[in-house]
């Protein structure tokens, strides 16, 4: 949803977080209470000073049970509210966090592939932290401040209506200084929030790659990068705490100004018999009861900008492009109508030079074909053409079918299986890595990808089989069992082309071709593989050369 740039943050606060509506009454409802308990507080114990020098022991009592029966449900009140409040908090976090990542699972693959994967993370947990406590807070800190200061000001116009009029001039000053601080604040967390992001994109990718650095004695050198991007979020970090406490101190000397006020007003009062011991209690109290929400506005002001900062942060994210997909092709029927894979006059390139250029090339159905050539050269990039995860290219690619061409895009995703280059292997059971991503599946269904993916032969000397756990990106087992592994996981897949991106890179001759060789064996399946092995090429029926 696209908002105007002034108040986006907060329009889009309150148009996704109306689910959370009543929750957030009753925090709300409760804070505004327990306001109203805080000054009917006071009061009673200006009744039970006042009752005291009128030697009224009768009163006393009264306003001592009173006072006992107030503070025992406040205590109870703020046990519910408390454990409401965090439950209400970690629903809204899990709710946004889930948000967020169907939103990047759904944006256009060319545009949030933009993104660093760290800066991604950075905003699924620091800035949807940020948020969900905003959400959870601000409705009803707000209303417990407003609550508060209506309650006092009716008390305190009650006891001195010129008293009062004095507190409320500085109670405007006060807010109209705080706006001052808006807008340097809410751009120092949003810059604050990125420097953190490029510290975290930097320490995931030296955790990924420990090996290399390892290798290469670059620890130094490492480290010295990573000092150079703590400095500059320490810095800004800095700036904005200082800002902060400027702001704070120069409230906090007004309020004891106010303080002093008070206290001479009440001496002076006494002195002339024209206010009680207890109306001077009241006062001192409720000046504090008025001071707190103004002086929490110092703090909750830099909060509410940090909060409406992360959201918009968020934002960005979810107003990025969004893959449309209309399911609208029933895949078995396409694909029994396909007769090839055609790429005519193909061209495509990322922010610099072309990688494709002028590719014309057919594959029929139910072959086997290797794309060779130099490193670099979008023999990858043609895989993910084929997927429609890419639209900005020139030329056609489609299907060629009985009734005409079908353009190949995101709805005709669901024709392809693909193995990608890397280790796209999750922590767990070998059993849930192959079946995570293609729901229950019988074991006959399991049992017969393992043999053609050639898994079976090391599985079964695994102690506990296909329920070995294994690690972070594979750990405790070779590379090549790993492709073996994501092969198998392809096939579970069960659908009728298979896209195998350097997958049998790691495997030794003969382990290859009983693969790929089971692979052609396949009924009516069509296999397109990326290799440098010449291995490879001879078991294939075709070889397209990208120059």
């Amino acid at each position: 949803m696209n908002f105007k740039k002034s108040n986006d943050g907060l329009l889009w606060l309150l148009s996704t977080g109306r689910k959370f509506l009543s929750s957030l009454f009753v925090l709300t409802a409760g804070n505004g209470i327990n306001s109203i308990l805080s000054i009917w507080f006071i009061m009673i114990v200006r009744n039970i000073i006042d009752s005291a020098t009128a030697k009224s022991i009768d009163k006393i009592k009264f306003y001592v049970i009173m006072l006992f029966c107030l503070i025992v449900f406040q205590a109870f009140m703020r046990l519910f509210l408390k454990g409401f409040e965090e439950m209400t908090k970690a629903k809204i976090n899990i709710y946004y966090q889930n948000r967020l990542l169907k939103s990047i699972i759904e944006k256009d693959y060319g545009k949030i592939t933009k993104y660093h994967t760290g800066e991604l993370q950075n905003r699924l947990f620091a800035d949807i932290s940020i948020v969900s406590n905003g959400i959870t807070t601000l409705i009803p800190s707000f209303t417990a401040v407003v609550v508060r200061l209506i309650s006092a000001f009716v008390v305190m116009i009650v006891i001195d209506i010129r008293f009062t009029a004095v507190f409320a001039v500085g109670g405007v000053v006060i807010f109209a200084v705080s706006r001052f601080f808006r807008k340097k604040l809410k751009k120092l967390h949003k810059d604050m929030q990125e420097k953190q992001g490029k510290v975290r994109s930097f320490m995931q990718e030296v955790l990924e790659n420990i090996l290399v650095v390892k290798v290469f004695v670059t620890g130094d050198k490492i480290l010295e990068k990573n000092g150079c991007l703590q400095k500059d979020y320490y810095d800004t970090r800095m700036k904005r705490r200082r800002i902060s406490i400027i702001a704070s101190t120069g409230f906090g000397f007004v309020f004891g100004m106010g303080y002093m006020y008070a206290l001479i007003w009440g001496a002076f009062g006494l002195f002339t018999n024209t206010i009680t011991y207890g109306d001077l209690t009241a006062v001192i109290q409720l000046v504090g009861q008025v001071q707190t929400p103004f002086a929490s506005l110092s703090g909750f002001m830099p909060s509410y900008y940090s909060i409406i900062a992360s959201a918009e942060r968020v934002m960005e994210i979810e107003n990025i492009e969004t893959e449309v997909q209309n399911h609208k092709y029933d895949i078995n029927k396409l694909y029994d109508d396909t007769e090839e894979f055609v790429f005519e006059n193909l061209s495509f390139k990322y922010d610099r030079d072309y990688v494709l250029e002028n590719l014309n090339y057919t594959i029929k159905k139910g072959s086997i074909t290797a794309i060779t050539g130099v490193s670099g050269r979008g023999k990858s990039t043609l895989m993910k053409l084929m997927l429609g995860v890419y639209k900005d290219f020139l030329g056609e690619i489609y299907i060629k079918t009985k009734n005409g061409k079908v353009p190949i895009d995101s709805d005709t995703r669901k024709l392809f299986s693909y193995v990608p280059q890397g280790n796209f292997i999750f922590s767990g059971t070998i059993r849930e890595n192959i079946v995570f991503l293609n729901g229950e599946k019988s074991d006959e269904d399991i049992k017969k990808a393992l043999q053609i993916s050639c898994c079976d032969e090391f599985i079964d000397r695994l102690p506990d089989g296909i329920d070995t756990i294994i690690g972070e990106r594979g750990k405790g087992l070779s590379e090549g069992q790993i492709q073996r592994l994501t092969v198998a996981r392809a096939l579970l897949n069960n659908t009728p082309v298979l896209l195998l991106d350097e997958c049998t890179s790691a495997l030794d001759e003969y382990t290859e071709k009983r693969m790929l060789e089971n692979i052609r064996n396949l009924k009516n399946i069509t296999c397109i593989i990326i290799s440098h092995k010449k291995s490879t090429i001879q078991i294939c029926d075709n070889n397209l050369f990208i120059k």
